[in-house]
């Protein structure tokens, strides 16, 4: 008998060393075996007369393994690693960067009072959103568990499974929700708090990285640590439940969609009611992900260990990206180590602008993306939310502001959100479910100018009178002058633009001015039209029509000194018009 090792590539978990050791077993003149899932070696003794080394080697690479007689040497072993790190990298960076997951969440929340068929269909709709939360988890289960089976029967059943655990879970808690609603007479928003939603997607993230950097092989002392539920692990014949089992414990991971149907089942008031909405719901989801997991095990029995390696890289970046999500939810990186920094050199989106001893922002919500701002510490900030009701959805409309103790809940319209930053430095705030993220940058002083007069009284004019503006008011800041003229509400914008000239218009727009939304607000050094979103610099303000800008005032219908500007009551009367509409949307 001789003593050899052999080095084995491609072993995922430790049911892979379990599957050779005992195919091993099966072989003549093989005895001592050992196989390690943690160091990638197969120790044994073996009889030349009976078994040779290229037999073994073969029958391990007829199993979906790479068996070699050298061991991969340790350059090209991290330099193999290395690439799989920065690959890794770059797609979670894409991913980040473009929130490549935040377009895949539902456009609106599941109604209450829907049909059983509609529930179906909205699972089939909001499936997508599935494969954005929890596709690495089905991934995971897919791809790791390999048994004695050919090897893409064994991934078909494992996704089955899988799915088949959601199922079960989902109409299990409509059942109960159900119930507790008919107990209790009425139905309320069932979502956990965002810290719970936190350190769910923290661990689910943590073992899913394991998983991935496991299969990968990149840390093999990594392997000492394998997550998994022990008690499976003690029965060859419990194996098989794992997916299962973890597909339960996915009725419990924080999602737009599944908790949308939820309220839907305790609103029920009934438990076979509020089951059978959770079980129609569920179904609907489970076509894209099984077809997933499907496709995933096809291309595995012909392409094992490329399929392997581009899984075990996609669970890594899924991971990543929901421990990125459950860190936004509990907070941790809600305030970052500059807090105590001056945050001025990073301004960024929305700068506020400041009356009175108030910050004022104006921003508008994206659907896929919430608003940077720019504002000062130690002032009050108000901050103004313009949300249509395209722009809100299932992830979005919730707005959680962890450091001041906040959540918004986003209402079409105007939402307004009042906090007071004490610190310089820079703060995070999340959606409820941690997928979109935004900062405030606040430094020791806020990067726009600054005007005390940015809106002032009303000015009644009447006949024989004129609206009379002093120049020593007026900055690169626009000012804003509401005028009464017999009975009309109109407003002028005076400012001086970069060369120092000073510049009027009225605040309406040219093209927009009859929507009832055709006025300006200043967002950091621009006005923005809050009809059409067009925005214009000071310099722009008074030019001769271009199109949608501030209507203007010419030279010719005012008259301007060192120490004021007159606009006559004739002129204003006759611009009066205009204004028929404004701001009556």
């Amino acid at each position: 008998m001789k003593q050899a090792r052999i080095y084995i590539d491609g072993m995922t978990c430790i049911n892979c060393q379990t599957r050779i050791e005992n195919k091993l077993k099966k072989e003549s003149g093989l005895t001592d075996i050992s196989v390690s899932y943690e160091t990638g070696e197969a120790s044994f003794s073996y009889d030349p007369d009976q078994i040779s080394l290229k037999h073994i080697t073969d029958i391990i690479d007829k199993m979906g393994y790479s068996a070699s007689y050298e061991k991969l040497s340790g350059k090209k072993k991290i330099l193999q690693s290395i690439g799989e790190i920065l690959l890794i990298a770059i797609l979670f960076g894409i991913l980040q960067y473009f929130g490549l997951l935040n377009y895949l969440v539902p456009a609106s929340l599941a109604d209450s009072g829907m049909s059983y068929g509609m529930l179906f269909v909205i699972g089939l709709l909001t499936s997508v959103h599935c494969i954005a939360m929890c596709g690495g988890i089905n991934l995971s289960q897919t791809l790791q568990k390999n048994v004695s089976e050919e090897i893409s029967k064994a991934m078909f059943r494992n996704s089955f499974l899988y799915n088949a655990g959601r199922v079960v879970s989902y109409t299990a808690v409509g059942g109960i929700l159900g119930a507790v609603g008919g107990l209790a007479g009425f139905g309320t928003d069932l979502q956990t708090s965002s810290l719970i939603q936190g350190i769910l997607k923290l661990a689910a993230g943590a073992v899913m990285i394991v998983m991935g950097i496991n299969m990968l092989g990149i840390f093999p002392w990594l392997r000492k640590f394998r997550i998994g539920i022990p008690l499976l692990y003690k029965k060859a014949g419990n194996k098989r439940k794992t997916p299962f089992i973890i597909g339960l414990c996915n009725g419990l991971m924080p999602c737009g969609p599944l908790q949308s149907v939820q309220i839907i089942a305790l609103a029920s008031g009934n438990p076979l009611a509020g089951a059978f909405s959770m079980f129609c719901f569920s179904i609907g989801t489970v076509p894209l992900m099984l077809g997933f997991g499907s496709a995933v095990a096809f291309l595995g029995k012909r392409f094992t260990g490329l399929v392997l390696k581009a899984g075990s890289i996609l669970i890594v970046v899924m991971g990543l990206s929901m421990m990125t999500q459950g860190t936004a939810l509990t907070g941790l990186n809600s305030l970052q180590i500059s807090r105590t920094a001056d945050a001025g050199s990073q301004e960024t989106g929305d700068t506020a602008v400041e009356k009175n001893g108030t910050q004022y922002v104006y921003s508008q919500l994206q659907s896929g993306k919430y608003p940077n701002i720019t504002v000062k510490a130690g002032e009050p900030v108000e901050w103004e939310i313009e949300a249509s009701e395209d722009n809100i959805n299932g992830c979005n409309y919730k707005i959680l502001l962890q450091d001041f103790g906040l959540e918004h809940t986003f209402t079409e319209g105007k939402n307004i959100i009042k906090f007071t930053p004490e610190q310089a430095g820079t703060y995070t705030y999340t959606c409820w479910m941690g997928m979109i993220t935004a900062f405030a940058g606040c430094g020791k002083e806020t990067t726009a100018e600054t005007s005390e007069n940015m809106t002032n009284e009303v000015t009644k004019v009447t006949s024989g009178n004129a609206l009379v503006i002093p120049t020593d008011e007026l900055s690169e800041n626009a000012n804003f002058y509401p005028v009464d003229v017999d009975g009309t509400e109109m407003e002028v914008i005076a400012v001086k633009d970069s060369t120092g000239t000073i510049r009027t218009a009225f605040n309406t727009c040219q093209i927009c001015y009859d929507s009832g939304k055709g006025y300006y607000k200043q967002e950091g050094d621009k006005l923005v039209c809050q009809n059409c979103g067009n925005s214009f610099t000071m310099d722009q303000v008074g030019e001769i029509s271009r199109g949608c800008d501030p209507w203007p005032i010419l030279d010719e219908n005012k008259t301007v000194t060192d120490e004021e500007i007159e606009i006559s009551y004739d002129f204003l009367k006759d611009s009066a018009d205009i204004f028929s509409n404004w701001k009556k949307a």
